[in-house]
């Protein structure tokens, strides 16, 4: 047994992590989904965030306050309300520059607040929209 697990058996402390009690965000259980993966950097198209808030029972935490943030310059984020009787809330990000961007979320309800981080990234890839080609600059097509 390595020496920092004795000494805190000893010590009558646990090296299990405990799941949050009901009704508390717990970021094991709780998850992040981005629709569609990947977006023009256009300022129109959008990437919905899905944040499904659930306590350590798995259980949804119906009225969590979630803040979503995206740590990118040109990235437009529209907050989520509460989560639903589901656990469920939907916010939305909007870029006008391409790139890719780390998006986490912060989980508070019934007094506690804690940090959904696991590496997922928004994806804004450069816009299709600009000065339209003339294939055929003479007219007609050969």
């Amino acid at each position: 047994m390595p020496r920092v697990a004795l000494l805190l058996a000893l010590l009558g402390c646990s090296c299990a992590s405990r799941p949050a009690p009901a009704g508390v965000p717990d970021p094991g259980r709780s998850s992040l989904a981005l629709l569609p993966g990947i977006a023009h950097a256009d300022g129109a198209e959008r990437i919905v965030i899905r944040v499904d808030v659930r306590d350590g029972a798995g259980a949804p935490v119906p009225g969590a306050r979630v803040q979503v943030d995206a740590s990118c310059p040109g990235i437009r984020l529209r907050q989520p309300g509460p989560a639903g009787p589901d656990g469920a809330t939907l916010a939305e990000a909007r870029a006008t520059s391409p790139g890719r961007c780390r998006v986490t979320a912060k989980l508070a309800a019934a007094g506690r607040a804690v940090l959904l981080d696991r590496g997922d990234e928004l994806i804004f890839v450069p816009s299709t929209r600009g000065p339209r080609v003339d294939l055929f600059p003479f007219g007609r097509p050969p």
